[in-house]
């Protein structure tokens, strides 16, 4: 079998020289990650014994072709030398094979060590993996670390990776715009960053650490939720104005209500006067002479307030629809809602003094019909037919005004007599 010395420069040296210089660096990388990773001497102590004498083959190997090949220069060799150089090639072969066993078991166990135990490559790949920016530097701006995001970061911003950290902050202030405590800061008119600076201490010394969070869409949806609360400061605005005019219109509509039951109440007192002068039998004297005193000190003011509940104001309207000569006959049940009660007042006195005025009648027949869904009264008079249609005027149209702002409806009939019907619903 050929020794080395016999096979060098040819193909199966050169294959184990190229073998040898890999097997050398794979394990001095092996060796470096074990030292400063893990704590085991055992396994540290096999990588040291497997470099070292991947290294020696490597040795011998060089050292073979160079005193073979440079015979010009003589020098001296020792008998182990010799010795060496005259070994089988394929021993050297078998060396390599076990040598590149013990390394793929080195990296075995290096290799479950970093999946089982965390490891300063372990942090570095989970914090470049993190969707926020970090970097930790010294007071002076030297960057101790910076994840991948933050880099990036930096490139977008100033062209450059983060060298300087005091620079770097200099530029985010002047470009972004302070908001608590950091910068808002828009990147490409895309992206929208919030970047911070904090100081902290760890083994005695000072530190900063510059963080950077995406906020793109939570941006967005603060910048939506200002022109809402634009809109809803200017809706708000006009509701208030429109509060304000709606009080003035409430004053006016209670004005109005105001005058027109005045006129309702001195049309009554009026007719029950020009009653009594033209039939003084048939109506009482006393009556008439309190109705009238009482009108007349409430145009002067003097009036006092009548105490609330003294008088059914339905009763009251009654008598005095027949002090002017009108009887009101109800048939049907009289609804206890208090506003249709009163509004049933209303109609009763505005259609008893239509019908002395214009009707030459003496007689009001009030039908009252309830169901499920509506209460419904009728209001006819025995007088004449009216000889056109009814123009709503004065009492009339006052009357279908507080009807329909109770919620109900108002319907006029003049043939064959003139009627009037009132329609609410049953609450």
């Amino acid at each position: 079998m050929k020794g080395l010395r016999m096979i060098v420069c040819s193909g199966p040296w050169y294959v184990l020289a190229l073998v040898s210089f890999i097997l050398m660096i794979g394990s001095e990388v092996i060796l470096i990650r074990k030292l400063r990773d893990t704590r085991d001497w055992k396994s540290s102590l096999i990588a040291v014994v497997n470099m070292l004498f991947a290294f020696f083959l490597f040795f011998v190997l060089m050292d073979c072709s160079h005193s073979l090949i440079n015979t010009a220069y003589p020098r001296t060799y020792l008998t182990i030398q010799f010795t060496l150089y005259e070994l089988p090639w394929l021993l050297y072969a078998f060396l390599e094979f076990c040598c590149a066993g013990f390394l793929m078991i080195c990296y075995r166990w290096e290799h479950r060590y970093r999946n089982r135990n965390l490891t300063r490559n372990a942090i570095r790949e989970a914090v470049d993996l993190l969707p926020k920016g970090i970097a930790v530097c010294r007071p002076d701006g030297t960057v101790l670390l910076s994840n991948l995001r933050m880099d990036e970061l930096c490139r977008d911003l100033t062209g450059g990776r983060l060298t300087d950290a005091g620079q770097f902050w200099e530029q985010v202030e002047r470009t972004g715009r302070k908001s608590y405590n950091g910068v808002v800061l828009r990147v490409c008119q895309e992206q929208v960053w919030f970047l911070s600076r904090r100081q902290f201490e760890a083994d005695g010394r000072e530190y900063l650490q510059y963080s950077a969070t995406e906020m793109t869409e939570r941006y967005r949806i603060t910048e939506e939720l200002r022109e809402r609360n634009k809109d809803l400061q200017d809706i708000q605005r006009r509701m208030r104005a429109v509060s304000e005019l709606s009080g003035d219109m409430f004053v006016a509509q209670e004005q109005n209500a105001a005058r027109a039951d005045l006129h309702n109440q001195l049309g009554q007192v009026l007719l029950m006067g020009e009653h009594f002068l033209a039939h003084p039998e048939s109506t009482d004297a006393n009556m008439v002479y309190l109705t009238t005193s009482q009108m007349n000190r409430f145009l002067l003011g003097e009036a006092e307030k009548p105490e609330a509940g003294a008088e059914d104001e339905l009763e009251r309207i009654i008598t005095m629809a027949g002090e002017i000569g009108v009887t009101a006959e109800i048939t049907g049940t009289v609804p206890r809602d208090s506003t249709v009660r009163s509004i049933l007042a209303m109609a009763i006195q505005e259609c008893a003094a239509n019908t002395v005025k214009h009707a030459e009648g003496n007689r009001l027949t009030v039908d009252i019909k309830e169901d499920v869904k509506n209460v419904v009264i009728a209001i006819e008079n025995n007088g004449k037919q009216p000889l056109k249609p009814i123009v709503e005027s004065g009492g009339l149209l006052s009357l279908r005004k507080t009807v329909e702002s109770a919620g109900g409806q108002m319907q006029i009939q003049s043939c064959p007599r003139l009627r009037v019907i009132l329609r609410f619903p049953t609450t």
